[in-house]
């Protein structure tokens, strides 16, 4: 019977009167939508921790200008930033920058909702002079005054509460710490303490690491200018803005470290050949000296110069020879001594003017790019991740390779040496005839000149060097210097209230539309016309009436010429036309609360006021409220006589008003059904018909249950009811189903509680023309 009640009616039509009726009843409801997200968002703002950022810009700009002046490669710059965009997010230099910093305390005040870290702009300060138990690191120690006006800290550790008495500006020593409280103003802290709950814990590394490392932020800025970008956030803006400077300032400080340790480094190998030289030197001018000396020698005539050439020839290069060799064995030592040590480049001033310096200096050089490669993963990575284990066996290969280099070298410079040897063996032999005296005196004199050779060679390369490190300035710039930001980047205020706002309307259009959309209520004639199809009679309208009853009233006859009663006349008019023999009306609706009772106890009271014999008869026996309307008793009535337990006069109520006689519905019986479908009832109401100029019947609601079906097929006129902006519009599908599987021909549709400004018919009484489906162009009923 109701299985249309439970489908989902969809409206797909712009109808400006559904737009209107929407707004007017969910406008409210709309605006508090959009309020509500107002007020998320101010609460969103008002309790959410405001996040200050400062920035830093620096320029990275090593120049060598000792190289340029020499001519030399600059080592020390291959104009790549990457090595030092690692460095500054390396945790490394980020503790470095906390160590400048006076974190070894953090303060606190606690509000009632948000708990502020306050930095250096702390009512209080606490200086940490020692701490016994490293248990107590992050702990909170509250600081506050009791009811004595004392200052107090409190504590828990371990699970027992400790409370002791502290003093402004002195110190504070028990068995766990040994502090400093100071404070540059008294009654601001005493403010502060009655406003907050202040507290403050120690920091240790690990921890200030954790809970600051990630929020620093390091970028190029631009690769060309190698500009980075130095960027903190933090809810304390001067927090913010000293961490930001301190780690650019750490950065150029460790960075003047490492080139002053470099340039040690390779200085002091330097330094180290020369004094082994040197050494040399004093030796061969020491034999020179006391050999001219103790022979006498200093006035020798020229040994024959081409034998003396030959010789010094063979002998100076067997002696460049021997060093070379020697410097093989030294770099050699120096690689495997250190294999991952990026020193190795600085072996490379020993390889100037030898003849293997093309053979080993491209093999040094991709030595040393690996080398310097591993030591930048290491800002990231550990020495067991894959990348480093892999690069190892990269630098593994590369010093295997130089080894069988320097070996082959060294192979190569042994026979050279040998081949050299035995050439000067060969002219030495030639000078048998000479004296030895001479041929000792032009060996020391030959060594003599050679380690003098070698030594100011070195010397120059150690000047050279010299220069270029004094030549080699750090010109890292400060672009831009971190400043105190004191507007908030997050949250901003502008984009939440506008995102919510946009939110709030977008959420209550969409509400709105569906309103709109899921709209299944009937607001006036026009639309009972349009869902009718034109199948069915359209009687009129009723007009809203106020009532303070809970119940339907009776109330045309307490003011005949009021809107309602002209609407009731209008009614009485139209049920003329439709068929003036009539006798019977049955009168029904969808549901309870369409006013159907309301329609039969009016509408039955202008038929008595114009002179006709009316009788009301109550058969909605389930919920029974013509009495209630009348203000009768319901001891007696319908279900009593067809059960026949009392007679028909016994059940009358005679002239409730002039010419109108009611029935109630009586005891409320245990089988309804049965009693409205029995043979008494048709009795009774031709009985009824024989006495009554109409009989009204106020039928059960037919959407409910199917009592009321026949006895509306059977009556002369059947009214449905519809009450506007209650009734839904798929109601109409139910009459439709009576019309075409129940047979009834003719049913009369009437819409009660309409809004006068609502009614598409009428002179503005709220009433409206009726009409038949087949009479709507052609006939209209009396005005």
């Amino acid at each position: 019977m109701n299985s249309s009640k439970n489908r989902f009616f969809v409206n797909t039509e712009f109808d400006l009167d559904i737009i209107r009726n929407v707004l007017k009843k969910n406008f409210l409801f709309a605006l508090l939508i959009i309020a509500f997200f107002g007020a998320l968002s101010f609460l969103y703002l008002r309790y959410t921790k405001p996040v200050y950022q400062s920035q830093m810009v620096i320029q990275i700009d090593n120049e060598d200008q000792g190289a340029n002046v020499l001519d030399l490669k600059n080592v020390n710059n291959d104009g790549n930033i990457s090595k030092e965009i690692e460095l500054l997010r390396s945790q490394f230099l980020f503790e470095e920058a906390l160590k400048r910093l006076n974190l070894e305390v953090s303060h606190f005040a606690k509000g009632e909702f948000l708990t502020e870290e306050r930095y250096t702009q702390s009512q209080f300060q606490v200086q940490l002079f020692k701490l016994n138990e490293p248990d107590l690191y992050n702990l909170p120690i509250y600081f506050y005054k009791d009811n004595s006006n004392q200052y107090k800290i409190k504590y828990n550790y371990k699970g027992k509460e400790y409370i002791e008495e502290v003093f402004l500006n002195q110190a504070h020593k028990n068995e766990f710490f040994h502090i400093f409280i100071k404070s540059e103003n008294e009654e601001v802290l005493k403010r502060d303490i009655n406003d907050n709950e202040l507290y403050f814990v120690f920091n240790n590394t690990q921890s200030l690491m954790a809970r600051l490392h990630g929020d620093l932020t390091i970028a190029p800025l631009d690769v060309k200018a190698k500009s980075i970008l130095i960027s903190y956030r933090s809810n304390n803006a001067h927090l913010s803005q000293d961490i930001c400077n301190a780690v650019g300032e750490s950065f150029f400080d460790y960075d003047d470290h490492l080139q002053q340790e470099s340039s040690e480094k390779i200085l002091k190998f330097i330094n180290a050949q020369l004094d082994s030289l040197n050494k040399e030197l004093i030796l061969s001018r020491n034999a020179l000296t006391e050999f001219q000396r103790r022979e006498n020698l200093s006035d020798l005539e020229n040994i024959e110069s081409n034998l003396s050439a030959k010789v010094n020839t063979l002998e100076n290069e067997l002696e460049k020879l021997k060093i070379e060799h020697q410097d093989l064995k030294r770099i050699k030592t120096e690689i495997n001594n250190s294999p991952r040590s990026t020193e190795v480049y600085k072996l490379l001033p020993v390889l100037i003017e030898k003849s293997y310096q093309n053979a080993l200096k491209d093999q040094i050089e991709t030595l040393f790019s690996k080398l310097e490669q591993r030591e930048n993963l290491l800002y990231t990575v550990t020495e067991e991740s894959r990348t480093i284990t892999q690069l190892d066996k990269k630098i593994s290969a590369d010093i295997e390779i130089t080894n069988k280099i320097i070996n082959a070298l060294e192979e190569k410079t042994a026979e050279r040496i040998d081949f050299l040897e035995n050439e000067v063996k060969e002219a030495r032999s030639q000078f048998f005839s000479i004296p030895d005296k001479k041929m000792e005196l032009s060996r020391l004199k030959n060594k003599q000149d050679l380690n003098e050779k070698y030594y100011t060679s070195l010397n120059e390369k150690k000047v050279a060097y010299a220069i270029s490190n004094a030549g080699y300035t750090s010109e890292n710039k400060v672009l831009s210097k971190a400043l105190l930001n004191s507007t908030p980047v997050e949250p901003n205020k502008f984009q939440i209230y506008y995102t919510y706002f946009i939110l709030g309307i977008l959420l209550a259009l969409l509400f709105l539309f569906f309103k709109y959309v899921s709209y299944d209520e009937l607001n006036n004639l026009g639309d009972l016309e349009k869902l009718a199809q034109n199948q069915m009679n359209i009687l009129g309208s009723i007009p809203f009436q106020n009532s303070d009853s809970p119940h339907s009233q009776l109330v045309v006859h307490n003011n005949p010429k009021s809107y309602l009663s002209e609407a009731f006349r209008g009614i009485r008019s139209n049920l003329k036309f439709i068929n003036p023999e009539a006798k019977t009306i049955a009168i029904s609706s969808s549901i309870s609360g369409e006013g159907k009772t309301f329609v039969a106890l009016n509408l039955s009271a202008i038929l008595a006021m114009s002179g006709k014999r009316v009788v009301i008869l109550d058969l909605d026996l389930r919920k029974p409220k013509v009495h209630l309307g009348v203000s009768l008793d319901n001891k007696l009535g319908v279900s009593d006589f067809l059960s026949q337990n009392c007679t028909l006069e016994e059940c009358i109520n005679k002239d409730v008003i002039p010419n109108l006689d009611v029935i109630t519905a009586g005891s409320i019986p245990p089988n309804p059904s049965e009693l409205i479908l029995s043979k008494y009832l048709t009795e009774l109401i031709e009985n009824l018909k024989t006495k009554y100029d109409y009989v009204l019947i106020d039928n059960p609601p037919v959407g409910i249950v199917s009592d009321g079906v026949q006895l509306l097929h059977d009556a002369d006129i059947p009214i449905y009811i519809f009450k506007a902006n209650y009734s839904k519009r798929q109601f109409i599908k139910r009459v439709l189903e009576l019309k075409e599987i129940q047979k009834i021909k003719s049913i009369n549709l009437l819409l009660n509680g309409v809004e006068q400004r609502n009614s598409k018919y009428g002179y503005g009484y709220g009433y409206g023309y009726g009409y038949t489906a087949d009479q709507k162009k052609n006939r209209r009923f009396k005005k």
